[in-house]
């Protein structure tokens, strides 16, 4: 990777960590997007740094404030996000060897869906869905999660869903995003390249994530949130629809 390219990684790095801390998503979806439309680095590297720098965003909004997380949930998704994770992780390696243009153009279609399901608005329901239901959420997550390091979308369409107060469903999001990093951390391991560039370039990287973690958490956005809300969506579609457009002229 060159200096240009680990420099506008960096600032992706920051971005997204200022961004999902004003809004509360989307770290790994505009680092992943973004840095594929630019051609930064392959999608095998981006997904592993990105699981490895979210830990630093998720654990610095988690600390002093666990005892908010709706356990049950958790538990209930990582059971399926953990296997399924290690499935999109081998499609991973599978697709880089061989694929890559399906592989960004799957990229896109799912930074495009993402923004779809997170424009709607979720009733809350009059009960907490069952296991099944965290379960099957925890599943696709760990699909995604696995190929793409994006886990955020379905967990959070379904906890937003929940009679539960806005604090607990925030902290069991992170808490979840937390776990599936270290889980998505050590079983990309095996499959892991260049890995003393993926190491440096997570060294630069930590610094910027938690000063944008700590911006985002002291200063409020230049923009109201709902219009930071909507740029991060126009940034993400637009990814997206580019992504799925040069998988299909490749």
């Amino acid at each position: 990777m060159d200096i240009t390219n680990a420099a506008l990684l960096l600032g992706l790095f920051f971005l997204g960590s200022y961004i999902q801390t004003v809004t509360g998503f989307a770290f790994g979806l505009i680092v992943m997007g973004l840095s594929s439309v630019l051609g930064l680095a392959d999608l095998a590297f981006l997904a592993f740094a990105t699981s490895t720098l979210s830990l630093a965003n998720t654990g610095i909004a988690l600390r002093g404030h666990t005892q908010h997380v709706y356990r049950p949930a958790v538990i209930a998704m990582l059971t399926t996000a953990i296997p399924l994770t290690g499935l999109g992780l081998w499609l991973l390696s599978r697709f880089s060897q061989s694929g890559l243009s399906l592989l960004q153009m799957l990229l896109g279609i799912t930074l495009v869906l993402s923004c779809l399901l997170m424009m709607l608005k979720p009733k809350p329901r009059p009960d907490i869905n069952g296991r099944f239901a965290f379960a099957t959420a925890g599943a696709i997550a760990g699909l995604l999660g696995g190929l793409f390091a994006t886990y955020g979308p379905p967990l959070a369409f379904l906890m937003y869903r929940q009679p539960l107060p806005l604090l607990s469903i925030r902290l069991t999001l992170l808490m979840t995003f937390f776990a599936t990093s270290v889980i998505r951390i050590a079983l990309a391991l095996p499959f892991l390249q260049n890995s003393v560039n993926v190491l440096l370039i997570c060294a630069f990287g930590l610094p910027l994530v938690i000063l944008g973690t700590l911006i985002g958490k002291r200063f409020g956005p230049p923009l109201p949130e709902l219009w930071m809300r909507r740029l991060a969506f126009a940034l993400l579609m637009g990814s997206g629809l580019s992504l799925v457009a040069s998988g299909l002229m490749a």
